[in-house]
């Protein structure tokens, strides 16, 4: 089969053979799968298991990420606290620290160790010998740094997380970030560059089913009907983009008596200890219907629940056939999906599509059930907030109730 370059060069796939399809009657019917899981240690004597117990449940993805920095790790290890490990530790002393290290979120990693990264280079240019803990001083003179060549606040709340959990690595104590001088160094240049954020709009559920009209026809492409089920799914789970992207076939249960289907959320932002959290999606007939849609999209890709697939994949363009296929099983791309997206806006006539991002998605399906009076309680749970705070970021009041508030003060 000749494959050739989509019209999009981002979405195109790899050179691998495209998946077959399933061989399920139903896509939406169950098949047998394993389920992974950490075994038990096998009894042993007490000796061995103390250093054992940590090479069987090794940091989840992170080695190739602390592979980036090891002038970081280098740094930390040569530390008292490392540096004078008893002999018990000594052989694993480097993979205890990248156990402490994955206690926070690969992103989170990844943005602290160019921080440190930074932080150490400033050290060295500005000729200051490298001894932990840096004393307050320092520190403030390098945020003041930082806070001159800077235009948001958040890269110094950024900077000062990222020296406070350098200093946490090597078991520093008393960390130079909770000092008095630099807690108010930091509120001052937090204040000076902080700008209002510029919330983007949400979409309405007018401009939705516009989208599926527009890319779930009849007619319509593989990877048009990956579109609409991606912002359809987006809209009424209330999904963020790692979520969705992170979603297998496998994950996706039917719900008795067909009343729909569950679907497990492997990561999630504010699952920090990685417990699970589920969504669910109820049957329906209508053409507008997210599980309609998300039938339709897993038949034509020819996947079914029980496989090891991903939902959301990139596309090929195959010329031997004239359609789509997939070729690689590996998550959408936020990038992708954010030009996919602006597409589809610009598909429907939107003009200025910079109003809107994939987070609009999420806003327009919280602020569609705010309006509709759906308990507060059930909204942070569906969209997996920790508090309302964060929730009520997302939720634009309609004119109505808005009004309604008003007229409330005088009945």
């Amino acid at each position: 089969m000749q494959l050739m370059t989509a019209s999009t060069s981002k979405d195109q796939g790899s050179d691998s053979t495209p998946t077959s399809p399933g061989t399920s009657t139903g896509i939406f019917q169950s098949k047998p799968h394993s389920h992974i899981g950490h075994s038990c240690l096998q009894s042993q004597p007490q000796q061995q298991r103390c250093l054992k117990n940590h090479e069987a449940h090794p940091p989840l993805n992170l080695k190739p990420s602390v592979d980036k920095f090891t002038d970081i790790i280098k740094i930390i290890l040569e530390q008292p606290f490392w540096a004078d490990s008893p002999p018990v530790v000594s052989g694993s002393k480097e993979q205890l620290l990248h156990e402490a290290i994955a206690a926070k979120s690969v992103g989170s990693c990844h943005s602290y160790f160019y921080k440190c990264r930074q932080f150490i280079k400033w050290l060295v240019q500005c000729k200051i010998p490298m001894s932990f803990p840096v004393s307050e001083g320092i520190v403030a003179a390098y945020l003041s740094h930082t806070n001159s060549t800077s235009r948001s606040d958040s890269v110094m709340t950024t900077t000062a997380s990222a020296i406070k959990w350098l200093h946490s690595l090597m078991n520093i104590k008393n960390n130079p970030i909770d000092s008095p001088i630099v807690q108010q160094l930091l509120i001052s240049f937090r204040k000076r560059l902080h700008h209002p954020p510029v919330q983007k709009d949400p979409l309405s559920l007018v401009q939705l089913n516009q989208i599926v009209d527009k890319f779930a026809g009849d007619d319509c492409s593989l990877m048009q009907l990956r579109t609409a089920c991606y912002v359809s799914l987006k809209f009424a789970l209330l999904f963020r983009h790692n979520e969705i992207a992170e979603i297998k076939a496998n994950h996706i249960t039917p719900l008795p008596d067909a009343q729909g289907i569950k679907i497990v959320i492997p990561k999630s932002k504010t699952d920090i200890f990685r417990e699970g959290n589920v969504a669910f999606l109820p049957t329906s007939q209508s053409f507008y219907s997210p599980y309609v849609i998300l039938t339709r999209f897993m038949k034509q890709l020819g996947i079914s629940i029980g496989d090891d697939q991903f939902i959301f994949t990139p596309l090929t363009f195959c010329s031997a056939s004239n359609s789509y296929k997939r070729t690689q099983n590996k998550p959408l791309s936020y990038t992708r999906s954010r030009e996919l997206f602006f597409d589809a806006l610009k598909a429907i006539g939107v003009e200025d599509v910079k109003r809107f991002g994939l987070h609009s998605l999420r806003s327009g399906g919280a602020t569609r059930l705010a309006n509709n009076k759906i308990p507060e309680e059930l909204i942070m749970q569906h969209g997996r907030w920790k508090t309302t705070t964060a929730k009520n970021r997302y939720i634009k009041r309609d004119l109505t109730t808005r009004l309604q508030v008003s007229k409330a003060v005088y009945n």
